[in-house]
């Protein structure tokens, strides 16, 4: 009879901690009641991944042979919540290479948080890197007239703004601070001919490069320069950059220097020669999403 009760408790207690919260293989990963799959690539407007809470309700560790409930250790909760983080940076990436800016725009304007979780995972991606290719864009400017107006399309943080002498407009989805202004990069309130100098630093992302291009046209000044970095594998190799080149020609754009050594990135400088002020018959213009492997 002892021995039926004992088996009876065991099986109870396996029961009990079947119960806890776990993340099954295959399954997706439950927050706050929202799915958040890795593998999606499509992105629950409405949901908003806050990782302090999740942490705060993480369930205790159990440990067996009678011992007492114990909490995640500190570094535990940071792995946790590093891998979260991690893996909510990937998917609003690459929602932001697979969609046109207007719809990435609306998402980021209905959760302003999910930019500023995009925005802190580029900055942990760009401590990782051998250099930073906006340090070199900042250098060159330095060198130019300060009365040369410069526009810098997907600012961030605004950080060439902030680094330079010159009067620089600053534009991304969401104002992160008082220097940028929050729209759509294929429409600024910029006037016509009005600007010197058009960057574009690792942020000529989503599926309509073209209307970027044509803006960044349509706001510079007849000879005005166009400063493009991006990262190398977008191009598929020397071949895709010359490509990439040539379809520039068209939107009235002229090479005056490129840097394609292997450096990871790829470096390209343009003249305004033409003003081109209509999209049809022009090339689709395409560059290879930059997607981020999970570390």
């Amino acid at each position: 009879m002892a021995k039926t009760k004992n088996n009876i408790r065991v099986k109870n207690m396996e029961r009990g901690s079947q119960k806890g919260n776990r993340v099954r293989k295959g399954k997706a990963l439950k927050i706050n009641g929202s799915k958040l799959s890795q593998k999606s690539s499509k992105i629950n407007e409405k949901s908003e991944v806050k990782v302090q809470e999740w942490m705060n309700d993480c369930p205790s560790i159990r440990i067996s042979k009678g011992k007492k409930k114990k909490a995640p250790t500190a570094s535990l909760r940071e792995r946790m919540e590093g891998r979260l983080q991690g893996a909510q940076f990937r998917l609003l990436n690459e929602q932001l290479y697979t969609a046109e800016g207007t719809r990435s725009q609306k998402l980021f304007k209905k959760n302003p948080e999910a930019f500023e979780a995009y925005h802190s995972g580029f900055q942990h991606q760009v401590q990782q890197w051998e250099f930073n290719p906006l340090d070199k864009i900042i250098a060159n400017i330095k060198k130019k007239n300060c009365n040369l107006v410069v526009a810098d399309f997907g600012c961030g943080e605004a950080r060439l703004a902030q680094s330079v002498a010159n009067k620089v407009h600053s534009f991304d989805l969401v104002a992160l601070n008082e220097h940028v202004t929050a729209c759509d990069m294929a429409h600024t309130p910029l006037p016509d001919a009005s600007v010197d100098i058009a960057v574009f630093c690792l942020s000529l992302m989503g599926t309509n490069l073209a209307d970027f291009i044509l803006e960044a046209n349509r706001v510079l000044k007849e000879g005005g320069a166009l400063k493009i970095a991006e990262v190398e594998s977008r191009f598929d190799g020397e071949n895709g950059a010359k490509t990439f080149i040539h379809e520039m020609s068209k939107f009235g754009f002229k090479l005056t220097s490129k840097n394609l050594e292997k450096t990871f990135f790829y470096f390209m400088d343009f003249k305004k020669v033409d003003a081109i002020s209509k999209r049809k018959g022009l090339p689709l213009l395409t560059l290879k999403p930059c997607m981020y492997k999970k570390r």
